[in-house]
């Protein structure tokens, strides 16, 4: 299971460097693809969400904005 995280996780940084869709495009459908094969289940994926980062993100977006 770690090695199929490993090629799923390097096949979505690869399009994210090609830019062949939106990086947020891209790890969304990488999580979508580690939880539909099974290597993570959707509460382990919400788990692994760092909520402070998220935070921040939202605050840079608002001041920009």
């Amino acid at each position: 299971m770690a090695w199929l995280a490993v090629a799923i996780f390097a096949v979505t940084i690869v399009v994210v460097i090609w830019n062949v869709v939106d990086s947020t495009v891209a790890a969304l459908i990488g999580v979508s693809v580690m939880i539909w094969i099974g290597v993570m289940t959707d509460v382990d994926a919400f788990g692994r969400v760092d909520w402070n980062v998220m935070a921040i993100l939202v605050s840079v977006w608002t001041i920009a904005a």
